[in-house]
């Protein structure tokens, strides 16, 4: 099977702009359903606070998890993040009391914030130099289309969907996601801190093509710098 597409800079970028889109839908929708939420659990206006503002508390855990990207990669963590908004959401959408809305929601807001941290840093390493400012404006931009999007849904749809329609959605597209990322190749600022330098020569010269073999070897010795 030809796997070079996986090198595709048209693939990547389309792995990126999904997540960013599916990061800030996620972080948004939770506010535009939060009736739906209060009524099927008979929540007062605190523990609806709580359960908006936790989203945030786990991008502590997020933090700590993202300690262990020199570790295991950037390509990896991708994984971690879209994995454990999969089965966070889907906890979510099924839970039948408020702690476990609780539980669901502060593992879903490390996991959206984990994306915040994760696919900009990626990117930055596999794009061409001249262009990572770039796309990390593309991918804050997404984010916030992500956020309009699920104002729009709710919008669109509040006479036909129930709260918990709006996030199996996300779960789709994520779990299509997972899969998309895991042919991802790996970050070569990763593989040369691994001292794959081999690796990494060849992703980059996959990822970017128009580069002489003097001019990959010079992006290297700048990445170890």
């Amino acid at each position: 099977m030809n796997m070079d597409f996986r090198y595709s800079f048209k693939f990547i970028l389309l792995v990126y702009i999904i997540s960013a889109i599916v990061g800030g839908y996620a972080l948004a929708i939770v506010g535009g359903i939060s009736g739906g939420i209060g009524h099927r659990f008979n929540l007062d206006s605190h523990q609806m606070s709580v359960l908006l503002g936790l989203v945030f508390l786990g991008g502590v855990f997020a933090k700590l998890v993202w300690l262990a990207a020199d570790y295991i990669g950037r390509k990896a963590m991708i994984v971690i993040f879209v994995l454990m908004y999969v089965v966070a959401t889907y906890i979510f959408v099924e839970a039948e009391t408020y702690n476990v809305l609780v539980f669901a929601r502060l593992m879903q807001g490390a996991a959206i914030l984990l994306c915040t941290y994760a696919f900009p840093v990626y990117m930055t390493e596999i794009a061409p130099p001249d262009k990572r400012g770039r796309y990390v404006a593309i991918f804050q931009l997404l984010w916030t289309t992500g956020m309009c999007l699920s104002g729009i849904m709710v919008f669109a749809f509040y006479q036909s969907f129930i709260w918990n329609q709006y996030l199996y959605a996300t779960i789709l597209i994520a779990f299509i996601l997972a899969g998309m990322s895991c042919f991802l190749p790996a970050s070569p600022t990763w593989l040369i801190l691994k001292r794959r330098v081999h690796d990494a020569y060849e992703v980059i010269q996959k990822t970017q093509p128009n580069l002489t073999d003097e001019e990959i070897k010079k992006h290297i010795d700048d990445i170890r710098v």
